[in-house]
C-alpha cells in the first residue's frame, strides 16, 4: 500500500469512527439529561474514545496477525498529527468560547495526559497485537466495514478521506516551506464552532 493510499484509508477510518462515536456520545447525553457531567467523567470517556481509536489503527496495520512495518511508522506519525490537530481545535474553541464570556471543560494538561495514554497504549499494542483483537475493537472494526459498504455513507466517508489526504499534503508542504524559507506557504485555520460538535472539523486553506 502506498503512502497516499494509507493516508486516505486512515482518513476514512477516522471519519467512520467519529460517525459511530457521535451516536454513542448522543446516547450518553440522553442518559444524563438534567444532570451536569463532571469534567473528569468527560475526560475518561474521551480517553476511552482515543484508546479504541488507536486500537483500530493498530488492527488496520496488522496483516496476517503480524505488524506491517511499512505501515507502522506512517500510521504512528498520522496518529500524532491527528491528536495534535484535535488539541489545537479544542484550544482554539476554548478561546472562542471565553471571548463570549462562557466557560468550558478544556484542560490542556488533562488533554495531553489523555493523548499520551492513547499513544502509549498504541506502542504497547505493537508488541502485543493479540490484545488489539478484543470484542469491542472488533465490533468497531466490523461496523466500520459495514458502513463503508453503504452507497451514500460510503461516498461521504471516501470524500472525507480525500480531504484528509489534502490536509496532510498541505501541512507537509507548509512544514517543508517553513524549514526552507522560514515561514509557512499556506495559512490553515480550523473552522471552530461554539456549539458542541462530535464530528472532526474540516480545515480551510486561505
Amino acid at each position: 500500500m502506498s503512502l497516499i493510499s494509507l493516508i486516505f484509508e486512515l482518513g476514512v477510518l477516522f471519519a467512520c469512527y467519529g460517525f459511530i462515536w457521535f451516536f454513542i456520545n448522543l446516547a450518553l447525553r440522553l442518559l444524563s439529561i438534567g444532570t451536569e457531567t463532571p469534567s473528569w467523567i468527560s475526560y475518561i470517556i474521551q480517553t476511552l474514545r482515543y484508546l479504541f481509536l488507536v486500537n483500530l489503527v493498530l488492527l488496520f496495520i496488522v496483516d496476517q496477525k503480524e505488524i506491517n512495518l511499512a505501515k507502522l511508522i506512517p500510521a504512528l506519525l498520522i496518529l500524532v498529527f491527528y491528536f495534535i490537530g484535535k488539541f489545537q481545535q479544542k484550544s482554539e474553541k476554548s478561546m472562542r468560547i471565553k471571548i463570549f464570556g462562557r466557560t468550558d471543560n478544556f484542560h490542556p494538561k488533562t488533554e495531553i495526559i489523555s493523548i499520551s495514554i492513547a499513544l502509549l497504549v498504541f506502542v504497547g499494542l505493537i508488541f502485543y497485537p493479540d490484545f488489539a483483537r478484543n470484542n469491542i475493537a472488533m465490533w468497531f472494526h466490523d461496523t466500520i466495514v459495514n458502513l463503508r459498504k453503504m452507497t451514500l455513507l460510503g461516498f461521504f466517508f471516501d470524500l472525507f478521506g480525500f480531504f484528509f489526504l489534502l490536509q496532510v499534503f498541505f501541512k507537509m508542504i507548509n512544514s517543508l516551506n517553513a524549514i526552507i524559507m522560514g515561514k509557512p506557504l499556506f495559512k490553515i485555520n480550523s473552522k471552530v464552532k461554539v456549539e458542541k460538535n462530535d464530528f472532526d472539523d474540516f480545515e480551510e486553506i486561505e
